[in-house]
C-alpha cells in the first residue's frame, strides 16, 4: 500500500477521490492519509469523505489541516498529490521534496514557461519524481481522433482546430495564461489533442494554404460529466501547392 497527502480540497479533489476509488477497486492500494487546504474546512469535509466514499469503510479517518510541512513530517506519507493554483505549486512541491515525497499535480503545471523550468530543476535537484496529470488525452473519443490521425488517412497534418461548443470562464489564472503579444500561438486554446498544431499569431497575420479538412466528433459515453459536450476536431492535411500570404 502507498500513501498520500492531498493539498488542494477544492472541487477537483473530489474527482481525484473518485479516481483513487476505481484505482483501489482494480486491485491496487492509495490511502489517502492526510488532506490540506488553506480553508480547514473544505480539508476537513474530504478527509470525512474519503473515510466514507465507496473504498473507505471502516477506515480511520484521515487527518486535516492547514500546514503542509508539519503534516508531513507526522505522517511521512510516500507522496503528495498536489492541486493548488499554478502560483503556489513550488513552495508545495518544494515542500514535498524536502519531505522525501514524489508529487503528483494537477494540470497545468505552472503559469508559465520560466516556472516550469524552475519546476524542473528543483525536481532534478531533488531526485524524486514529479508527474503532472494529462487525464483528457486518455478520454475514448480523443483516443479515436488520434488514432484516426495516426492512420495517415490525411496525411501529415499541419493544423487542428477543435470546437468544444461550451465557453466556460473560469477566471483565475487560466485568464492570465494567454499567449504574450506577438508569441506563437494556436488558433484556439487546443489543450487536449497531442498533436502539432503550429499556427502564426492572428496579429501578425495568417497564412492561406490550400487545405483537405476531416471532421471528428467525440460523443461522451455513459458516465461524462455535464460539462463533457460533443466535441469536434477539425484537422487540415499540409498543402499540396504552395503557400501564399493573406492579410489578416
Amino acid at each position: 500500500m502507498q500513501t498520500a497527502v492531498m493539498v488542494g480540497c477544492g472541487a477537483m479533489s473530489e474527482g481525484w477521490l473518485r479516481a483513487i476509488d476505481r484505482i483501489n477497486a482494480a486491485g491496487l492500494r492509495i490511502e489517502v492519509t492526510g488532506f490540506v487546504d488553506l480553508d480547514p474546512a473544505l480539508a476537513r469535509a474530504r478527509a470525512d469523505q474519503s473515510r466514507t466514499g465507496p473504498a473507505g469503510a471502516g477506515r480511520t479517518a484521515a487527518a486535516s489541516g492547514t500546514d503542509l510541512a508539519a503534516m508531513l513530517r507526522d505522517l511521512r506519507p510516500d507522496m503528495v498529490f498536489d492541486m493548488v493554483v499554478p502560483q503556489a505549486r513550488p513552495q508545495v512541491v518544494a515542500t514535498a521534496f524536502a519531505a522525501g515525497c514524489d508529487v503528483l499535480s494537477e494540470k497545468p503545471l505552472a503559469g508559465s514557461l520560466d516556472e516550469a523550468r524552475a519546476l524542473a530543476d528543483l525536481r532534478d535537484d531533488a531526485g524524486r519524481l514529479h508527474g503532472v496529470v494529462q487525464n483528457r488525452r486518455h478520454l475514448p473519443g480523443i483516443r479515436r481522433a488520434r488514432a484516426f490521425l495516426a492512420s495517415g488517412a490525411l496525411g501529415p497534418v499541419s493544423e487542428v482546430h477543435c470546437d468544444f461548443f461550451i465557453a466556460p470562464h473560469f477566471g483565475g489564472f487560466r485568464e492570465r495564461m494567454m499567449p504574450k503579444r506577438g508569441a506563437p500561438s494556436t488558433s484556439c486554446r487546443v489543450k487536449n489533442m497531442p498533436v502539432p498544431a503550429p499556427c502564426c499569431s492572428a496579429s501578425r497575420g495568417a497564412w492561406a494554404r490550400m487545405l483537405s479538412p476531416a471532421c471528428m466528433t467525440a460523443i461522451p459515453g455513459p458516465g461524462s460529466r455535464p460539462w463533457d459536450r460533443a466535441s469536434t476536431w477539425t484537422a487540415t492535411a499540409l498543402p499540396r501547392a504552395p503557400m501564399r500570404r493573406a492579410r489578416a
